[in-house]
């Protein structure tokens, strides 16, 4: 018969069934990973059924996992889960490839990065003293309430499979009931560095950074704005430069007093895409949010964030279906007459560099 366990992933209860095709082992370790999330007073949202190839055992409704191998199991299993609880808190929250620390009274540093930056490491490290979030998802809402997600640690390196390791056997700390993001941290490992130091970053710098390490971002209202302003309600993004994830607990005060003044988003975008253009006409591409910052402007099309700068801000925004003659006119008012008299196609060439990275098009 299976073993079954129920979960909470995020605010997920996803109810697994370990086919009994699976070695008693392996069964016996991935309960043990995941006691500390066990639900036994829920129903499920999500049922799910974990197997090896070849077994006649089915799911009649939910998620039919097949691993390729035992020794793979639950590091398929805690892939799927985390993919289940992410998609359903899909444009109800903001998802970030990061590891999230908790101080005692329940602020919350989440530190970004994509694979290879030691966000594992860093949750192991300072998850002793502080308390243990995640290892790789932090999910936060609007209002910045941190919905935690304290799985089972992912240690190891792809290609291969990672070792599942529960948190307390690594000696972590939970983290209080109650949790609020204080910092948004991007990691930058860097072995030659001397000394672990912290940076605050720009809002366009950091935009740049931290929409590719996030989840489902377009399905959020507002995205950009909203986003903007939860950087400036947690002081704005941090940079952690360091070489080892030692004694990296001591900038903790350093990361949280480390803050760049950033001005709330008051007016979210609300230019319309123009109607079916004329033949030469420039408009607009599809896009899903965008936002000015001082000079330049981010503009989010689908997963893709483009921060324009130079004349691109004008050319975009002009975008209204008028020809490129009147896109130069309209450059020219404001930059001035191009002094290169060889140059004249420049505002042609911009915008064909635009349509092809998908900001503009062309009727």
């Amino acid at each position: 018969m299976p073993v079954n366990i129920a979960v909470r992933v995020f605010d997920t209860v996803v109810s697994v069934d370990l086919d009994d095709s699976l070695p008693v082992p392996v069964r016996d370790a991935i309960t043990a990973q995941w006691a500390h999330l066990r639900v036994t007073d829920a129903a499920p949202d999500l049922r799910m059924l974990l197997t090896l190839p070849g077994t006649e055992t089915t799911v009649e409704e939910g998620l039919q996992v097949v691993v390729s191998q035992p020794d793979s199991a639950a590091d398929q299993l805690a892939t799927r889960l985390t993919l289940a609880g992410l998609g359903h808190l899909a444009g109800t929250a903001f998802l970030f490839h990061a590891a999230g620390l908790a101080l005692d009274d329940g602020r919350v540093l989440a530190f970004v990065g994509p694979s290879g930056r030691g966000k594992t490491t860093i949750a192991s490290r300072l998850g002793t003293t502080l308390g243990y979030v995640s290892d790789e998802t932090v999910a936060f809402r609007r209002d910045l309430s941190v919905i935690p997600y304290p799985k089972p640690l992912s240690i190891g390196s792809r290609p291969g499979s990672k070792q599942m390791h529960a948190p307390a056997a690594l000696g972590l700390k939970p983290a209080p009931d109650e949790l609020r993001l204080a910092a948004l941290v991007l990691l930058d490992r860097d072995p030659t560095a001397s000394a672990s130091r912290v940076e605050a970053v720009p809002l366009d710098e950091a935009l740049g950074e931290l929409v590719p390490q996030m989840s489902s971002l377009a399905a959020m209202p507002d995205p950009l704005s909203n986003l903007a302003n939860v950087i400036a309600e947690t002081g704005g993004v941090r940079r952690l430069v360091y070489a080892g994830a030692e004694n990296l607990v001591d900038l903790v005060p350093t990361i949280l007093q480390t803050r760049l003044g950033a001005k709330p988003v008051t007016e979210p975008a609300t230019l319309a895409l123009p109607d079916a253009l004329p033949r030469g006409a420039v408009g607009r591409a599809p896009f899903v949010d965008a936002l000015a910052i001082d000079d330049k402007l981010a503009v989010l099309s689908g997963h893709r964030l483009h921060v324009l700068a130079g004349i691109g801000p004008i050319l975009w925004n002009g975008a209204d279906g008028v020809s490129i003659d009147e896109m130069r006119e309209r450059v020219e008012a404001t930059h001035g007459p191009n002094p290169n008299a060889a140059a004249d196609s420049y505002v042609a060439n911009a915008i064909d560099q635009l349509v092809a990275a998908g900001v503009l098009r062309i009727g």
